[in-house]
């Protein structure tokens, strides 16, 4: 599965891959600060190259303070 991140202006920031094993789980942790070196407000594009593939993505922010997350859920978007 490839992730690609933006800025909130739509700036790509970067990608990297997330293997991601069939019938498995995968988790990409402190995804912008760890993996793009990124400071800010972003989303992410998260895809794969074979069209039969089927996944399930969300996201979620930690409040640096509470250690609270926020889940947010992915949007389905047609290619």
């Amino acid at each position: 599965i490839d992730v690609t991140a933006y800025t909130n202006e739509g700036t790509e920031i970067g990608t990297t891959e997330v293997v991601l094993p069939a019938n498995g789980f995968a988790q990409f942790e402190r995804a912008l600060a760890d993996g793009f070196s990124y400071a800010g407000i972003a989303w992410a594009e998260v895809r794969s190259e074979d069209p039969s593939a089927e996944f399930f993505a969300h996201a979620s922010v930690v409040d640096e303070s509470t250690g609270d997350p926020t889940y947010i859920p992915a949007v389905a978007i047609d290619p």
